[in-house]
Order: C-alpha cells, then sequence, then structure tokens
C-alpha cells in the first residue's frame, strides 16, 4: 500500500507527465503535420503548352476545348494574369496570336520546355506541402496546379480553385532574358527551381492571414511577415531556412550573428513601435543590402527579426495553437509573450 504522501508525489509526477506529453504533442504536430495526412501525387496541368501550341488554323474550336478543359484558369490567364480581355472579344484572336508569335516570346517557350521537360520534381515537392496544408485547413480543397509562361509578370497566382506556377520566373539566376528585362542580380537569385515551392506556400498562406490592425507601425508589420514565414516552417519543415525567406546561405549566417545588433537597432532607434513608414520601410524592403549597414549585411532584417519574435512566441507558449497565432492582431502582445531577447544585447 502507497503512503498518503507517496500517493501525492505520483499524483503530481502523473500530472506532469500529461503536461510534458501534451506539449510535445503540439510541438511535434507543428513540426510533422503531414503525418496527419496521406500525401498524395500533384497533377500538374501544362497550360502553357496548350497556349502556344494552340491550334491556330481552327482557333474557335480550340479556344472552346481550352476553356472546357481548364474552367477557370482560362478566363483568369488571359483576363487577369495577361490582361489580354474577353476571349469572345473578336480583337482577343489578334492579340493572342501576336502573343504566341512573338519571335521573343518563342524563344522563351522552347527555353521553359527545356528547363522543365516534366513536372515531376515540382509535383513531388508539392505533396507535402499540400498535405501540410491540409493539416492545418482541413476544411479547404487542394486546388489545382497549372504552370504557364506570363513574359516575365507572374511568378505564383492563386485563385479559389488554382495555382498558377509561371515558369518563366523560375529559370535560373543567370537566365538570358533576366538581364534584358532589368531584373536586379538581389531578385534574379531567387528565380530558380529551388524557389517554386516556397513561394507557393507563401502565396497560399497569403491568402489565409487576417488583416492587422489599421495602425501599421515597424512592429506590426514585422510580426504579419513572420507569422508567413512560420507558417512555411509548418509546411515546409524540411526545407532550408535560407530559401524560406530568399537568403543567400551568408545573409542567413550574417542575421545569425548580428540577431542582438538587430534588435538593439529597432529599440535604440525607436522603430518597433514607429507608425511613420519612411522611418522604417528600409528594414522590410527589397534590397540588395540593409541600407546604412555593411555592404554584407542582409536586407529585409525586420521581417527576419519578425520571425525570430514569433517563433519564440510559438515555442514559449506550446498551448496557443497555430490559429490562435493567425487570428492574434496585437502585435505588442506576440512580443511580450516571446520574451524575446537574442544574445549579446
Amino acid at each position: 500500500m502507497l503512503t498518503q504522501r507517496k500517493q501525492n508525489i505520483l499524483i503530481l509526477l502523473l500530472c506532469s507527465m500529461l503536461i510534458l506529453s501534451s506539449s510535445c504533442k503540439e510541438n511535434k504536430q507543428r513540426k510533422s503535420l503531414s503525418s496527419q495526412v496521406t500525401l498524395k501525387p500533384i497533377a500538374i496541368d501544362r497550360f502553357e503548352q496548350a497556349v502556344f501550341e494552340i491550334d491556330q488554323k481552327n482557333l474557335s474550336q480550340a479556344k472552346s476545348a481550352m476553356a472546357k478543359k481548364y474552367g477557370s484558369f482560362y478566363d483568369i490567364y488571359f483576363g487577369r494574369i495577361m490582361n489580354f480581355g474577353d476571349p469572345k472579344n473578336p480583337n482577343f484572336d489578334f492579340i493572342l496570336k501576336d502573343f504566341i508569335n512573338h519571335p521573343d516570346l518563342k524563344i522563351l517557350y522552347q527555353d521553359v520546355k527545356k528547363t522543365y521537360p516534366d513536372t515531376k520534381k515540382i509535383s513531388e515537392d508539392l505533396a507535402p506541402l499540400f498535405a501540410n496544408y491540409q493539416a492545418l485547413y482541413p476544411n479547404d480543397s487542394i486546388p489545382k496546379v497549372a504552370t504557364f509562361i506570363s513574359g516575365f509578370n507572374n511568378a505564383i497566382v492563386t485563385t479559389p480553385n488554382y495555382i498558377g506556377i509561371g515558369l518563366d520566373m523560375f529559370m535560373g539566376k543567370n537566365y538570358q532574358f533576366y538581364a534584358s528585362v532589368d531584373f536586379p542580380a538581389y531578385i534574379t537569385k531567387r528565380l530558380s527551381k529551388e524557389y517554386i515551392t516556397p513561394a507557393i506556400a507563401k502565396a497560399l498562406l497569403n491568402t489565409k492571414l487576417p488583416e492587422a490592425n489599421q495602425t501599421s507601425t515597424l512592429l506590426s508589420e514585422m510580426i504579419q511577415e513572420g507569422k508567413i514565414l512560420y507558417g512555411i516552417d509548418l509546411l515546409l519543415p524540411e526545407v532550408e531556412d535560407s530559401l524560406k525567406i530568399g537568403y543567400t546561405a551568408e545573409q542567413l549566417d550574417w542575421c545569425k550573428a548580428n540577431e542582438g545588433n538587430i534588435y538593439k537597432l529597432f529599440i535604440e532607434d525607436n522603430l518597433l513601435f514607429s507608425a511613420e513608414q519612411k522611418k522604417y520601410a528600409k528594414y522590410l524592403e527589397e534590397a540588395p543590402f540593409t541600407a546604412g549597414l555593411a555592404n554584407n549585411s542582409a536586407p529585409r532584417i525586420g521581417i527576419w527579426c519578425g520571425w525570430q519574435i514569433v517563433k519564440n512566441y510559438m515555442n514559449n507558449n506550446p498551448s496557443i495553437s497555430f490559429d490562435e497565432l493567425w487570428k492574434e492582431k496585437d502585435a505588442q502582445k506576440i512580443l511580450k509573450l516571446a520574451t524575446y531577447k537574442p544574445k549579446n544585447i
């Protein structure tokens, strides 16, 4: 027989184990959502092939067949992505023929075919992403996926039923046409195959994230972007952090080495709660490096710092669900509960 004291100790131990088990379960779910959903092959439609190889001699019939096969994406591509207008308009046929017969675009299409002779790798990468997405949003249906060419206008397009991948925006940083359209090097370094899946994850999450409070501050914008990156952590746990945020390995290392200095800069310059966008925009905007800092500094350090705050918030508060994080609009509350304090500060 156990004494009353030993019984009480045993009860306390069991309760501690249950709490620990619950916490571990929560963290495990965050890190491995796909175990809850069966991975399914992702079918990808090559819409750019349908466009560039359309039967121009029987254009009316070919358009009808394309519209029937691709449904809403047909109208979205021509009306929204390419801005060609209503496919039923008489002028539309001339615009379409000019587009697919343009010498540069014909070269671009051939280059896309060479770079992406098939979409097997993209399909394989999307399977765990969509499985994790379904675990986060079980009531959502998985969208169809189509690839397209937009003449360097769109990388990822989301609609209620489709994810569109602009393959011409993922041709590799040294692709010949990128220089001719004046894409800067700090952008073209992300126009490669390995960035497709992170870009889709970000696009999906952007459609789900509630808007922040009306008054934007550096902190509120940091937290919004940090939520997206934390969501990408859940959707793509095996993907390198540099790909998620679009850094080089050196830029990521710079942020880690200077984490305390970054946060200290925001505090000492009274930027965290500033609503003056002109003062803090450079810490969020695309650039080769952060203006005012060394040329080897990483850009968008506010976004990176926001990511670290959100990760601390979730790690230090394991009972808070992803859905609760998503709906929490009080950036200062997240900062407080994150107890974020980088080293060397």
